[in-house]
């Protein structure tokens, strides 16, 4: 191993580290990735096609109404993209804190040593805080700018406000939940179903899209 990661120290955390699951106790395999991601696709089929879900009523809301807060649906995606920005924007600057409290600003070479004088300079890899964060903001810059752009072509095609509330506010709040996990050094295994729980709400506006195409 490296010397950066032998530097590392297993995290402390008050959350669970091992699997709850008897299923993925050894680990994760490819199988159960598929039939994740089968259960993802069919369950949001399913809840549409049987009617548990509302399909959307694009044109029921005339242009001039669609954009503005007074439309709830797109009130909505207002305020869930300023959420997940002010999420977004508190990961990077938990980065900046751990850079200066720990003399860890290393991406680039002039930049060591540049933090508190107190402690001895170390690369982020050596900074299990700063690192764990960095970690989590590439994972959102992954995820949440595609999934506003999938939000706001769910707005377009007017979904129920309930509807909106499942795919907006469930994805809002498997994020906050995502980071809160990842960030403590949480199991892996929590910390993918809160992932795919994102994934679930996404595939359900992909849903809503394709049903206002009339191909589903």
């Amino acid at each position: 191993a490296s010397m950066a990661h032998k530097s590392l120290k297993s995290p402390t955390t008050f959350l669970p580290q091992q699997s709850i699951c008897p299923l993925w106790k050894d680990g994760f395999e490819t199988w159960h990735i598929a039939i994740f991601l089968a259960g993802l696709i069919g369950g949001n089929y399913y809840l549409i096609t049987a009617g548990y879900i509302d399909r959307p009523t694009p044109g029921a809301v005339s242009v001039d109404m669609l954009l503005t807060p007074a439309n709830e649906v797109f009130r909505l995606l207002l305020l869930t993209s300023v959420a997940l920005f002010v999420k977004c924007h508190l990961v990077a600057w938990g980065q900046v804190w751990y850079g200066c409290k720990n003399n860890s600003f290393s991406k680039n070479p002039s930049d060591l040593n540049t933090g508190s004088a107190k402690v001895s300079s170390r690369t982020t890899d050596q900074d299990l805080a700063k690192q764990t964060l960095h970690n989590v903001q590439d994972n959102d810059v992954e995820n949440i700018p595609l999934s506003l752009a999938l939000h706001f072509l769910l707005v377009l095609v007017q979904p129920s406000l309930a509807t909106a509330r499942i795919v907006m506010g469930g994805y809002t709040a498997s994020r906050f939940l995502h980071t809160f996990w990842y960030a403590n050094n949480g199991s892996h295994e929590v910390r993918a179903v809160l992932w795919s729980v994102n994934c679930f709400c996404n595939y359900a506006a992909v849903c809503q899209i394709l049903s206002a195409c009339s191909l589903l």
